[in-house]
Formats: structure tokens, C-alpha cells, sequence
């Protein structure tokens, strides 16, 4: 069995850490590696995947806990976000709740930029934090396009009249439907292509995406908040322009996922990431 200087192995998910001693200065321990049921580039992820649990074993409680409670905490501010806003209604039910619920949105949109930067920083990075992160993501962004298309937007003047009804924040529910079906198949390659023991993270098509979407949603809400739709006359050029762009950009960002998934898989990964 392996072990460390004390005989106690260490395990970190189907990988164990060796320490067997110190340097010839006795300032550092010397860690050798051991991996369990991995070949190919499965390997070499889950190489990766152990050097940051080595990290994080040596990090401070803090520092190992920190990048996780802020992912957590955007999860409570996602859920707040959401109370906000479903008491208030277009145009004057609790208006103050929207300048409360775009507060809301941009400190949790700045926690995702600051969990996602500390971990890197301090090698810290976990697989709670790899699963945890994408998810909250999703719950932020894409409860947020579901109230801009819900019933609190809806415009007053034609929800009275027997027409086609406006939403103020000019989101329409199809609209929504085409960002979350993408998001459902991004998923849903990036299972099964991990599960055959493909890294398949975040590039930077997701990465534009989402720094995109966290951009355009407060200014859709600081408009209708400071600057009426039914009363500015560039107001809604301006709203429309940055939705579509939205759309168009959240459409594209799939494709590379799609490309890499139907791309054949390498023959042999050995040389290129040696043990």
C-alpha cells in the first residue's frame, strides 16, 4: 500500500499523494505521485486533477474553503435576485426591488470573475468547485432571462388591449428558450465526453458568453429602472441591439463545443502527455 513518511497514504478521489520526505534543506516535502485505473488522456487529466488536490492538501483552510463559499454565496444572491424581482411588477408595484435585484445580480456576477481567479491563483481549484461553479452560473444567468421574459415586464398599455403583448425588457419567452436549449446541449456534450475521459472545459466562445450576458442584463434593467422603454424613444433600439447580439453570441459559442465533440479522438495521447 502506499504511505507517506508515517505510513498513512494519502487519497484524493481515485488518485493517492506519496510524501516521502524532505529536500536536502528540509524546507519542502518531495511528493510523488500515484495513479489509480487511468490510461491515455484520461490520464493526464486526472494528473492535472491530482496536482490540484496535492495544492490544495498543503493550502490553508482558507484558502482551500474560500473560492467554494463564494460560488455558494452567488448561489444565495441568485436566489435573492430572484425574490426581488418576483414582487415587483412594471411599472411602479415595488419599483425600488429592481435597483435592488441589479445590486444583487452585479455582486453575484463579481463573485463568479473572484472564485474562479482565487482558485487558479492558489492551486486550489476542486472538483465541488468544477461542478458547483458551471451550475451557478446557469442559475443566475438563465433565471434572469426567465424573469426578463415573465409576467413582471409585461408591458400594461398592451396586456389591456386586445394585442400582441410587449414586454418591456424586450425579452420574449422563445428568446429564452433558444439560450437555455443551448446551455442544455452544451451540458450534455460535456458529460458525455467527460464521462469517455475527455477534458472538455470551458473555451473562450462560454467564457465571451457569459462575460457578455453578465454585461447586457443590468443595463436591461438599469433602462427600465432609470430610463422608461415607453417614454425614451432610444431606449428600445438601444435594448434590442443588445439582445440580439446576446442571442447571436450565445447561438455561436455552442459551436465550438459541438466541433470538438465531433472531432475523432486522438490515437495515442502517450507522447504528448508522458507520465
Amino acid at each position: 500500500m502506499l504511505a507517506n513518511g508515517d505510513g498513512t497514504p494519502v487519497f484524493c478521489g481515485r488518485s493517492a499523494i506519496l510524501a516521502d520526505g524532505v529536500d536536502t534543506r528540509g524546507e519542502r516535502t518531495i511528493w510523488h505521485h500515484y495513479l489509480l485505473d487511468f490510461g491515455g488522456h484520461w490520464h493526464y487529466s486526472a494528473s492535472r486533477y491530482l496536482r490540484s488536490c496535492q495544492n490544495s492538501i498543503m493550502a490553508s483552510p482558507l484558502k482551500r474553503n474560500l473560492p467554494n463559499l463564494l460560488t455558494m454565496g452567488r448561489l444565495i444572491l441568485s436566489i435573492a435576485f430572484f425574490a426581488a424581482l418576483s414582487f415587483y411588477r412594471y411599472p411602479d408595484t415595488n419599483s425600488n426591488l429592481i435597483e435592488i435585484a441589479l445590486v444583487l445580480f452585479i455582486l453575484a456576477a463579481m463573485t463568479d470573475w473572484l472564485d474562479g481567479m482565487l482558485a487558479r491563483k492558489w492551486n486550489v481549484v476542486s472538483m465541488f468547485g468544477r461542478i458547483m461553479d458551471p451550475v451557478c452560473d446557469k442559475v443566475l444567468v438563465i433565471g434572469a432571462f426567465v424573469c426578463l421574459g415573465g409576467p413582471m415586464f409585461l408591458s400594461p398599455v398592451t396586456a389591456n388591449l386586445d394585442e400582441s403583448p410587449t414586454m418591456i425588457s424586450g425579452v420574449y419567452p422563445w428568446m429564452v428558450v433558444v439560450i437555455l436549449s443551448r446551455e442544455l446541449l452544451v451540458t450534455a456534450i460535456r458529460g458525455l465526453m467527460e464521462a469517455q475521459g475527455v477534458e472538455f472545459g470551458a473555451n473562450w466562445s462560454g467564457k465571451a458568453k457569459m462575460v457578455l450576458q453578465s454585461i447586457v442584463i443590468p443595463i436591461l434593467l438599469g433602462l427600465i429602472a432609470w430610463a422608461d422603454p415607453e417614454k425614451s424613444n432610444w431606449v428600445v433600439p438601444l435594448r434590442t441591439s443588445l439582445i440580439y447580439i446576446t442571442l447571436v453570441v450565445t447561438v455561436a459559442s455552442g459551436y465550438p463545443y459541438v466541433a470538438q465533440a465531433m472531432r475523432p479522438p486522438s490515437s495515442s495521447t502517450e507522447d504528448d502527455h508522458p507520465n
